[in-house]
């Protein structure tokens, strides 16, 4: 249905169709020989900020700071947005933590959905890891008894 009306009404029209994801598997499936937008679109990477843009966003006092920022947030835009400025890092940690929808916490989850598939049990696995288990046997025995085959898949 897209095609056809892409192809039939928008191609010859000023229309900029923009999509953006942090998927790249996904993103570049969109462009494959069987889908809608196959030939129709120009692929672009957009990077992460860098640690002098992401400190000017959260308002780092200082180089150290705003490196530390950067480390934590990944130079992505969405989560140093949630950084008031003046917070110090533990302050913008705690809060983002404490709530499920923080853009910390739900691109570390859509992170780990798209980077593993659902049978690694990576979320368990670094849940465990997290609260201090170190080793193959208790990781296994705190994750509910999981197999060494999967523990490794899992990191």
């Amino acid at each position: 249905m897209f095609q056809k009306g892409w192809d039939r009404h928008l191609h010859a029209k000023p229309v900029v169709l923009v999509l953006v994801g942090s998927d790249l598997a996904m993103m570049e499936r969109l462009n494959d020989a069987d889908r809608a937008l196959h030939q129709r679109g120009t692929e672009m990477l957009v990077h992460a900020l860098n640690p002098r843009e992401t400190g000017q966003i959260v308002g780092a006092a200082t180089a150290a700071d705003a490196f530390d920022a950067h480390l934590l947030t990944g130079g992505l835009p969405l989560i140093c947005d949630e950084w008031a400025p003046g917070v110090s890092m533990w302050e913008f940690l705690h809060d983002a933590l404490s709530e499920p929808t923080s853009a910390l916490i739900v691109s570390a989850e859509r992170s780990l959905r798209a980077e593993f598939p659902t049978e690694a049990q990576a979320q368990l696995i670094l849940g465990e890891i997290g609260s201090g288990a170190v080793t193959f046997t208790t990781i296994s025995r705190a994750g509910g008894g999981l197999t060494h085959a999967a523990v490794a898949r899992g990191v």
